[in-house]
């Protein structure tokens, strides 16, 4: 009487990319199954629980021991954060020059001054250098900055 239409369900396009790892993995678990099949068949029933029971053993064991790694605070082998000096906050200018001030200006140079003081040192080359590395545009937009605050206020 009534036809009650069939949902259709759009597969994303990676859909049979995933489709045939999952099939491989699965084959690759059957053909491990048969294989300890056919290695265990002449085992008696104890010796299998037996072998099944280390097995476990082995696998929970060493996925406990990962996770108390996880964990473990002694064993942290990351490299210590340090906290860099605190770098002044530029004042990003507004589209209008009646929201922009000459102290804009004088911020941008002082950090600008800054940045160039770095270059004066290793240690400030290297901190220099993790910095653009970090903010890869962050020059051209301080420099468009400078020239829009510059045209703003000719006198500063």
């Amino acid at each position: 009487m009534f036809n009650r239409k069939k949902k259709s369900y759009r597969l994303l396009p990676t859909a049979g990319l995933f489709y045939r790892i999952n099939s491989r993995i699965q084959n690759k678990q059957h053909q491990l199954a048969d294989w300890m099949q056919k290695k265990t068949r002449h085992w008696k029933a104890k010796q299998q629980r037996c072998f099944l029971f280390i097995l476990c053993l082995l696998m929970g064991g060493t996925s406990t021991d990962r996770l108390l790694e996880l964990f473990d605070d002694r064993m942290d082998t990351s490299t210590p954060i340090t906290k860099q000096q605190q770098l002044p906050l530029p004042v990003i200018p507004a589209e209008s020059p009646a929201y922009s001030s000459p102290a804009d200006t004088f911020i941008f140079s002082r950090f600008r001054n800054y940045l160039d003081s770095l270059l004066e040192t290793p240690e400030g080359r290297k901190v220099y250098k993790d910095f653009l590395k970090k903010r890869p545009g962050f020059m051209d937009s301080l420099v468009f900055a400078e020239k829009t605050l510059k045209q703003s206020f000719p006198n500063h």
